[in-house]
């Protein structure tokens, strides 16, 4: 699937230095944010993938993913307030199935069963919902929705 990407998207590496302002938008957009120790670990990770969405050279959105075994976890995506409905989701999940590592096995994700537009992107990725997850969030002990895409 091409995405219709933002003017000026560009889709780089997520580097430690960009971890500060990851962090700013994580706690802009999640209720349960992730601390920047805990990008710093994913990153960390030999078999970890994080993108950055980049926008005049503004950090608009990121991506972490993971390998588990035989499949990809999506981790964390986020994009900023001021960014959104502008295809910076879009861009990242593209380049995510499109990376050589990830584009011919299962993607996995847990998505907030309340996030309907979240769900509905997932969905026009080839995503599909296999499962749930009871009081996953624990925020609010909200169900999380497992979702899953398989490879072409």
């Amino acid at each position: 699937m091409t995405a219709a990407r933002a003017p000026g998207l560009r889709v780089r590496r997520l580097r430690y230095r960009d971890l500060a302002e990851a962090g700013r938008i994580e706690r802009t957009v999640f209720g349960t944010p992730w601390r920047v120790r805990e990008f710093a670990f994913e990153l960390s990770k030999p078999a970890g993938i994080g993108l950055a969405a980049v926008v005049d050279d503004d950090l608009a959105g990121y991506l972490v993913s993971c390998r588990q075994g035989s499949l990809w976890n999506l981790r964390n995506l986020a994009v900023a307030p001021t960014h959104r409905r502008r295809g910076i989701a879009s861009g990242l999940l593209e380049t995510l199935l499109e990376h050589p590592a990830v584009a011919q096995t299962h993607v996995v994700l847990e998505v907030r069963e309340s996030e309907s537009g979240a769900i509905a992107l997932y969905a026009r990725f080839g995503f599909r919902a296999v499962g749930r997850r009871p009081g996953f969030y624990r925020d609010n002990l909200e169900d999380a929705v497992l979702m899953c895409r398989s490879p072409p």
